[in-house]
């Protein structure tokens, strides 16, 4: 059963995970549209802290980079760009798991790609970045691109046998 306070303890889990404050690395979703609601999402998804963090961790820097741009360079801020960076490495160290292929798809049969707004302009425009991941495990594209939508970033899903849009 989950309670009213579900999101707020998750975003918890992630905050120490990540070794922020709680309550700022709420704040900073807020700024990208991420609620309580969301997070609240994520644990009925069952996802782990670690799988969470990792899907809104764009979201959060875009969202710091809002929070930059209004407040300027306060502790907080530089403290969580700092944390982003440490985090970063800690999980360059742990070894990735391989992705189950298949002859048919050499990366796996499910591709998802995303794009994420940077921050930068370029000739007035917001400049993006585009990620993207390929695997045989459809239910854990679906949940990394459900927490991506609700961070506001556009994803496609694609069955490459098929040719199918799963997600857009």
């Amino acid at each position: 059963m989950f309670s009213f306070f579900t999101g707020r303890k998750f975003c918890g889990e992630i905050a120490r995970l990540l070794g922020v404050d709680s309550g700022f690395l709420g704040s900073v979703m807020l700024e990208v549209g991420f609620t309580w609601a969301h997070f609240k999402a994520l644990k009925r998804a069952d996802i782990s802290a670690g799988e969470a963090l990792n899907a809104i961790l764009p979201s959060f820097e875009q969202g710091l980079v809002s929070m930059k741009s209004r407040f300027g360079s306060q502790s907080l801020i530089l403290e969580a760009e700092q944390a982003i960076v440490n985090y970063r490495l800690k999980i360059k160290e742990v070894p990735m798991r391989e992705d189950i292929s298949s002859d048919e798809c050499p990366g796996g049969r499910y591709k998802l790609s995303y794009e994420v707004p940077t921050g930068e302009m370029l000739r007035g425009k917001h400049r993006t970045a585009t990620y993207g991941m390929h695997s045989d495990d459809l239910e854990e594209l679906e949940a990394i691109a459900l927490v991506k939508k609700m961070g506001g970033v556009s994803v496609l899903l694609v069955d490459q046998v098929t040719s199918k849009i799963i997600m857009n």
